[in-house]
């Protein structure tokens, strides 16, 4: 009997102390954020925070209803894959991805209101979605008014699932964005990161400048996603069941993802970012759900495209965005952002083809360039965001003797990138 309590005298101690530790730490996060002009409510951080952990199963076999329920009835086109699956009906089109990620174009007039019920309005066409969702934000883009949402799972919103609604004229022209749609069932739940850890982290973003605020009011529990295989902590002695003994004490839903295999490989960041590396893009679309992207606004160049009748969109690279190999891709091109988005084909895909490198044949300079051309389009499109998706490298990057020798290898490359697109089957 002395021996238990003494042991249970030393747990006492130890809980005590990292209480302790906590607290403090957390007023030293305090008073620097006071010092860099941010106010922190720490009252207002929930002490006792009991939310149920689950694990979620996404179901994609409702996802014809789901836009039956706005378009009314649709049509698979035949373009569609296990990917991505692409419906049309009389009133506009809808695209699924296996990832959750979803898009609904509808026709203006379909689903109108007044401009003072948009926000009921949202809420009640996500309801056909399935969804129950909170607003977020409300923005205003030259004609058009877009809310922003946030799904809620029991009433626990869901960080990582949000969904755009576009108004234009009290007419709703377009959904984008994730949901969760499946089933859900009990499961353990795992240790959420530290009032005082989240405070250190926020610091250090913002001594980094990637943060931008005058106050935090609240913190709210979220979600611990992670691989069957996680390790963390001190000679990575932590894993999942690791997070789930915490469960009782801090409280918030963990969810366990199991590896994904292709060919007898393992899906991994680690494998998806070195296919990446070596320029196999192709390779990553089924691992990614989507082909990767690089999403920016369009630039002004030099220009000298229009000088071998084959203009280009530019782009500015990012600093750590991972970028393939220098070279020409096959790709495909949306307009996510500018006066060319129109309600009446908001989803519309062009074909193209993209240089990545420091094109040696005209660039003096050795500066990195992104450069597409765009299949059959004309239109000016500078100042306009758009998002290029990489589907296949054609050829590494080279230097020509001549403009007539690039401009010739450039129709080639053309011809080589609408034999690639014209296959839809992109995908596994």
């Amino acid at each position: 009997m002395c021996v238990n309590a003494f042991l249970l005298a030393l747990v006492l101690l130890q809980q005590h102390k990292t209480a302790q530790f906590q607290e403090e730490a957390s007023a030293g996060a305090v008073s620097a954020l006071a010092n860099s002009g941010i106010a922190f409510h720490l009252e207002r951080v929930p002490r006792d925070m009991e939310l149920a952990g689950l694990n979620f199963t996404q179901d994609r076999s409702g996802e014809q209803a789901a836009a039956e329920a706005l378009l009314g009835r649709v049509t698979e086109q035949a373009e569609s894959t296990t990917m991505r699956t692409l419906y049309a009906g009389a009133n506009g089109s809808a695209e699924f991805f296996m990832s959750g990620e979803f898009s609904v174009a509808l026709d203006a007039g379909v689903y109108q209101a007044d401009p003072d019920e948009l926000e009921r309005a949202g809420r009640d066409c996500l309801a056909l979605l399935g969804m129950e969702a909170e607003l977020v934000s409300r923005e205003t883009r030259e004609q058009e008014s877009v809310w922003t949402y946030r799904q809620l799972w029991e009433d626990v919103p869901v960080f990582s699932c949000q969904v755009e609604l576009t108004w234009r004229d009290g007419s709703l022209v377009l959904l984008r964005g994730r949901r969760l749609a499946g089933s859900a069932l009990p499961a353990d739940t795992g240790a959420p990161l530290t009032t005082a850890t989240v405070l250190v982290r926020f610091l250090a973003g913002l001594n980094e400048g990637n943060y931008v605020c005058s106050s935090i009011d609240g913190m709210r529990a979220g979600y611990v996603v992670v691989g069957s295989d996680y390790r963390f902590g001190r000679d990575r002695k932590g894993d999942v069941d690791t997070l789930r003994s915490y469960a009782d004490e801090y409280g918030y839903k963990v969810i366990v993802i199991d590896k994904l295999e292709q060919d007898d490989e393992v899906v991994s960041s680690t494998v998806i970012r070195k296919n990446i590396s070596e320029g196999d893009v192709r390779s990553v679309i089924p691992m990614l759900g989507r082909p990767y992207s690089m999403t920016g606004e369009v630039v002004s160049g030099k220009q000298l495209g229009r000088t071998i009748g084959i203009p280009t969109a530019n782009m500015l690279p990012e600093e750590r965005k991972l970028y393939p190999p220098a070279g020409v891709y096959a790709s495909r091109i949306r307009i996510i952002r500018g006066k060319h988005t129109g309600h009446e084909d908001p989803f519309r895909v062009y074909m193209g083809i993209t240089n990545i490198g420091d094109n040696p044949t005209v660039n003096d300079k050795g500066n990195i360039t992104i450069e597409t051309n765009i299949f059959d389009f004309d239109r000016n499109i500078y100042g306009q965001v758009i998002k290029v998706e990489l589907i296949e490298q054609i050829r590494g990057e080279k230097k020509f003797g001549s403009l007539d020798e690039l401009k010739a290898q450039m129709a080639n490359d053309i011809e080589t990138s609408k034999r690639i697109l014209a296959n839809k089957v992109l995908v596994k």
